[in-house]
């Protein structure tokens, strides 16, 4: 199958590349997708964006209350799947951890670890969706659905506790994370990958898909 990949590469978002490449490993076309997964690069093609940075951090921490998947879901798709400080296309966390069983050697999201960079491409990093508290549980941000937003890794870690950071509205589009692409991923592994299936069940079901 022929493939202009200088046309999929200039100027794409990193997500755009990853929907290239899952489209192709759905339709079993794995040379092709790894070609279009090389095309990734180190380097963001995203800006970050520009905050106030002489705001002081709140000193008094909180700890931080875990969120649980449906409600990590509800934030994405309220969210249209972009991260509301740079607008970044971000990705299901299920198939960028199906990446690393149907690509050997794609460094993918590894079930039960952090990231590691060494061990992470850095565009997953970047497409990776995070909910973030727009005002600091350590400034008295609470975890209502008004004080989340849907945030990359990126923009999540530059923000951290800083205060003055503003999202963007919620712009729900035709992106949908690779959403509608995550069953029919998962669908064409051998038996090894549903070593986690509980990760991806549980996805499925947060997904209602």
């Amino acid at each position: 199958m022929a493939m202009d990949l200088d046309r999929i590469s200039s100027a794409a978002q990193d997500a755009e590349i990853f929907a290239s490449a899952v489209k192709m490993l759905i339709a079993r076309h794995d040379v092709e997708a790894r070609a279009i997964l090389a095309t990734l690069t180190k380097d963001d093609p995203i800006a970050s964006p520009q905050f106030p940075t002489s705001l002081a951090i709140d000193p008094h921490p909180s700890k931080e209350k875990a969120l649980s998947r449906a409600v990590k879901a509800g934030v994405y798709e309220r969210d249209g799947w972009r991260c509301r400080y740079c607008t970044r296309k971000l990705i299901v966390p299920g198939i960028l951890s199906l990446l690393t069983y149907v690509c050997p050697g794609f460094k993918g999201l590894l079930p039960g670890h952090h990231m590691p960079y060494d061990r992470t491409e850095p565009a997953v990093e970047r497409v990776y969706p995070n909910v973030d508290h727009i005002l600091p549980l350590s400034g008295g941000g609470s975890c209502l659905d008004d004080n989340l937003a849907t945030a990359c890794t990126k923009c999540n870690a530059k923000k951290s506790s800083w205060l003055g950071w503003q999202p963007g509205p919620s712009s729900p589009d035709e992106w949908d994370g690779l959403k509608s692409a995550y069953r029919a991923l998962a669908d064409r592994h051998d038996d090894d990958v549903w070593k986690t299936r509980r990760y991806h069940l549980d996805w499925f079901r947060a997904l209602s898909i």
